[in-house]
């Protein structure tokens, strides 16, 4: 499977894209991101995600030795399937959990 693309940059690297249409995760270190016409920029850490939603001129600074990657569309929506359905199962443990603590207890 695709996951996207890969960037490695060093510290003070600047990596320029014209255009970023999906979503960008930072896999490893700190970036900062500004894009035009976006009125601010963002400091991401390693496992947070920016979805770019098409934005235009995007700089991504490593603020130190980072990788990141561009989310090819097909792992973009199984990475959402797979976050709803652990969603799902949290709350259904929580759920039980609650129900198995308000049993009468037997004597």
């Amino acid at each position: 499977m695709n996951h996207g693309v890969y960037y490695e940059l060093q510290a003070g690297e600047l990596l320029r894209l014209p255009r970023l249409e999906r979503t960008l995760r930072v896999m490893q270190g700190r970036v900062w991101i500004t894009a035009a016409e976006q009125l601010e920029d963002r400091v991401l850490d390693a496992g947070q995600d920016w979805p770019a939603a098409e934005a235009r001129e995007v700089v991504i600074e490593a603020l130190c030795a980072s990788r990141v990657l561009i989310l090819s569309p097909q792992a973009a929506s199984s990475d959402t399937r797979m976050r709803m359905a652990q969603s799902w199962m949290h709350n259904a443990h929580a759920w039980w959990q609650r129900l198995r603590n308000q049993r009468p207890a037997t004597a």
